[in-house]
């Protein structure tokens, strides 16, 4: 993903466990500095590193537990930071995480997505295959399409 993105002009570097402690010094340093405006990081950057200059994280994939999730989610603000977290979710790998993401977000006033509460429902009958259809390239910055799809594409 860095080398995709520093060819396409972007300026990015990694932190993951398989770099030397002194690539992600550098890596840490770059960062901070500005040199490089996208960090890719594992979730060894989610523990005891606190980024103020941090504006959106973007969560490849959800963390196995909440608490995870919140101390990625963490890096990217504080009171006087306010930022955007984006989160890649998959109803079959992360329906555990349905419930505790849902009081989560209501615990920070947060807007909790309208399939977020219908996979809730499905989770609670054991029917997570039911609302799969729903997920196929979804942007939940826009409103379902109705039943009628016709009528939403001419």
């Amino acid at each position: 993903l860095v080398k995709y993105l520093n060819e396409n002009n972007i300026p990015s570097v990694s932190l993951h466990s398989n770099h030397l402690q002194y690539d992600r010094k550098i890596a840490l340093i770059n960062f901070h500095t500005k040199k490089t405006n996208v960090l890719v990081a594992t979730d060894l950057a989610s523990r005891g590193l606190d980024f103020n200059c941090v504006n959106h994280v973007i969560n490849f994939d959800m963390p196995r537990k909440i608490e995870e999730y919140v101390q990625r989610i963490g890096r990217k603000g504080r009171p006087t930071n306010q930022a955007i977290s984006t989160s890649f979710f998959d109803p079959i790998e992360d329906h555990s995480l349905v419930v505790p993401l849902i009081k989560t977000l209501a615990l920070a006033n947060q807007e909790i997505p309208y399939w977020l509460v219908k996979l809730r429902q499905d989770v609670k009958y054991n029917d997570v295959n039911g609302v799969l259809d729903q997920f196929v390239s979804l942007d939940i910055r826009h409103k379902p399409i109705s039943d009628n799809s016709d009528d939403d594409f001419e």
